[in-house]
């Protein structure tokens, strides 16, 4: 998105022009007692009477005001405020500045006008339900905010100087206004001296009052655009103290007034006056996020609220002793079978608890999933479901995407400044990054994403913009083998065609295969019939949410808004039973991956590994399993579902082959042979299709498993790359 002020000419619409009969001293006096005089229900003191003066002895001058308490007070001046904003918040705002003049030094010549900030607590519009009927209304709008621009310098005070006689004039210009100088001196106009030419003014810059100004591009919500369509966006103009306070990638509820721009100039030089482009004006902008820590909101006095009876709901739905299982069977229960991984992403759903260390320095608790099997084994379709429900969304292709689109990027406007675009990582801050097709994913593209898997942050230092953003985000991926499906007589480390680097930031790696059973075959086509028997297209979502109940699992709306409380609710902790039984785990494992890596060749001992991020990642399903069922500890129960899912999940996968990786001394030495041989072949940055390089070395003699052992080792070394979808090969170092 562009910000060019040339083309945004704005023209204030509504409320500011219509002829409407009040008394300002009235409206100023009332909203004055509101400020001085409101009480909120079981509490003795003035609430914004005393938030207005500690904002003023801070010098931050802006009172956030909540139109729940307006209405409360006087329903007729929040009615007011709703349908004319234009007419009806200057006045507020100068009535909170009447207000706080007591609270100013004795001395102070012109007390600084307050901000009024306001929070809505009302039922949202979707950005696509903005109508003309809505035009200079008060709205309360959610979003995305995509990107946004540099903080500039707005005039709201010019201070002009005539050429001629060189008489000052002072002007306001209102909100969302050009300046439009006089056209005749006023100075000689009041003192009758000698006329002064036409248009005389000059701007004096140093002399004018200022303000921050910046424009924020807010899209739609992914779970409000309808199926089929694209999101839509629309601008955001913020000043004063709203302006830097959210980034790209936060999801807000914004209370603005719906405005309207200019029409641009055409080609032969008329302005289309009867075409506007909307845009909305901020008076308060919220994240919709809680703190974990404290569950406020940053940037608002307000906290995350659930209704009595939801919170009651879910308590119940808490202690019922089978619900880690009707959790995971209410993951897509189309999909036969696969229960560890549902259970598995179920915990990813929830997550565990993310630390803040002494020293600064933070641990995530967001669970990295990786999926890696056949195809048609309806892993794409356990993404899509995940996407679906979780809070937090983002669903993404690993073929169409690239590294900036996963991280962020850096855009320059029409004016040549920069600005921040968040990708797929950034916009999922707080919720679950699906990403299929990994492995079709360039090598390049996947490096990009590991500072984000592990640290949860993206560092960006382009176009002379250097900042860290957050991108505190869970990652569950789907990978096919590098032959297109499991070869049984291959080692699982010949068919992951991935870096060590990125598997140790998966903590599960499950393995999804189509095994030869006839009894799971018969079972499987009986299932597929069924759900097509019953499915149809008229079934509605009431239908399909009364077949869940009676199926004993959670549909989508609950199975979410579950999520969303224990994710904000419950930050569970290991008790002295889990700590134990998490240390004495880790030492057996380690010591039995130690034996068998001594047995092992030297390509197995990079294979067979247990380190740190294995025994954090139990930590966190620990922590999730305990969240599930919203307990502030987690117990020795826990630590043993995770050991379990852990093994059936990444330590399958690391041990299954190991018979084959049993190689005897000619064997190490012909792989040896092979790499030299390799070397020699190809020089630093060359490179050789593979069928030419495969060839050369069966005619040298060496035999092709030999071969594919040799390439297998040298690529974990990082030493050589493949290119072109395993057709060519690029020796690296």
């Amino acid at each position: 998105m562009e910000y060019d002020e040339g083309q945004n000419t704005t023209t204030y619409v509504g409320a500011a022009e219509v002829e409407e009969e009040f008394n300002r001293d009235a409206l100023k006096r009332s909203f004055n007692e509101f400020i001085r005089l409101f009480r909120r229900e079981n509490c003795t003191s003035f609430h914004y009477h005393e938030e207005l003066k500690k904002n003023v002895h801070t010098a931050n001058y802006f009172l956030e005001i909540n139109v729940s308490d307006l209405i409360s007070y006087d329903a007729r001046l929040q009615q007011g405020l709703a349908d004319n904003p234009g007419l009806y918040l200057p006045l507020f705002e100068e009535a909170c500045k009447e207000a706080a003049q007591p609270f100013f030094a004795a001395g102070t010549l012109e007390a600084p006008s307050i901000q009024i900030i306001l929070y809505w607590a009302e039922s949202p519009t979707l950005i696509r339900n903005l109508l003309a009927d809505r035009i200079s209304k008060l709205i309360c709008i959610p979003g995305l905010v995509i990107n946004a621009s540099k903080t500039k310098c707005k005039v709201i005070n010019a201070t002009l100087q005539c050429r001629s006689c060189k008489g000052y004039h002072r002007m306001p210009i209102p909100a969302n206004q050009q300046l439009l100088a006089p056209m005749k001196c006023q100075s000689s106009a009041q003192t009758g001296t000698e006329k002064c030419q036409n248009n005389p003014y000059q701007i004096i810059p140093n002399l004018c009052t200022y303000v921050d100004q910046q424009f924020l591009k807010l899209q739609e919500l992914h779970e409000d655009v309808p199926t089929g369509e694209l999101p839509r966006h629309i601008s955001l103009h913020l000043d004063r103290y709203l302006c830097d306070r959210v980034q790209p990638g936060k999801r807000v509820t914004v209370v603005g007034i719906q405005t309207l721009a200019a029409g641009k100039v055409s080609s032969e030089g008329r302005k289309a006056a009867g075409i506007r482009k909307p845009f909305v004006r901020a008076v308060g902008i919220f994240l919709n996020e809680a703190d974990p820590a404290t569950g406020q909101s940053r940037h608002s006095s307000r906290a995350q609220v659930w209704r009595p009876e939801d919170e009651s709901a879910f308590l119940q739905l808490s202690k019922q002793p089978d619900l880690y299982s009707k959790i995971s069977r209410s993951i897509d229960p189309a999909i036969f079978g696969l229960e560890d991984t549902k259970k598995a992403i179920s915990c990813q759903l929830f997550g565990g608890t993310r630390k803040l260390l002494p020293d600064g320095s933070k641990l995530r608790g967001d669970i990295n999933i990786l999926l890696i099997g056949d195809p048609s084994t309806a892993k794409s379709q356990l993404l899509k479901y995940t996407h679906k429900v979780a809070p937090i969304g983002v669903y993404t292709s690993g073929k169409g995407s690239s590294a900036a689109g996963l991280t962020a990027t850096v855009i320059r406007d029409s004016q040549g400044d920069f600005y921040l675009e968040g990708g797929a990582l950034v916009l999922a801050d707080g919720g679950i990054v699906c990403i299929d097709e990994f492995d079709k994913m360039g090598q390049d593209d996947r490096v990009a994403i590991h500072e984000a898997m592990e640290q949860q942050t993206i560092s960006i230092a382009k176009a002379g913009i250097t900042t860290v953003l957050n991108s505190r985000a869970s990652v569950l991926a789907a990978a096919n083998p590098k032959f297109g499906s499991y070869d049984p007589l291959k080692t699982t480390e010949d068919q992951i065609d991935f870096q060590s680097t990125i598997l140790t930031r998966f903590d599960l790696i499950f393995k999804i295969l189509d095994p030869r059973d006839p009894q799971r075959d018969v079972a499987l086509a009986k299932h597929v019939i069924g759900i097509h028997k019953s499915g149809g297209s008229k079934v509605t979502a009431a239908a399909m949410q009364q077949q869940a109940q009676e199926d004993g699992l959670l549909d989508i709306p609950t199975l979410k808004s579950y999520i969303d409380f224990c994710k904000h609710k419950c930050f569970p902790t290991l008790n002295t039973h889990a700590k134990q039984a998490l240390q004495d785990f880790y030492v057996q494992a380690k010591k039995n991956a130690n034996q068998l890596a001594d047995g092992a060749s030297g390509s197995a001992r990079g294979t067979i590994s247990i380190t740190v991020r294995q025994l954090e990642a139990i930590i966190r399903i620990t922590e999730s399993l305990a969240k599930m069922h919203l307990r502030q500890e987690a117990t020795q129960e826990d630590v043993m579902e995770a050991i379990r899912l852990f093994r059936v999940s990444t330590m399958d996968a690391i041990s299954s082959g190991l018979q084959e990786l049993q190689m005897d001394g000619d064997q190490a030495d012909e792989i040896r042979k092979v790499e030299t041989a390799i070397r020699r072949r190809l020089g630093i940055d060359t490179s050789i299709p593979y069928a030419r390089l495969f060839n050369e070395f069966i005619r040298q003699g060496f035999e092709p498993f030999i071969i594919e052992r040799a390439l297998v080792i040298m690529t974990k070394r990082e030493e050589i790359e493949w290119k072109q979808q395993r057709k060519l090969i690029q020796r690296k170092k």
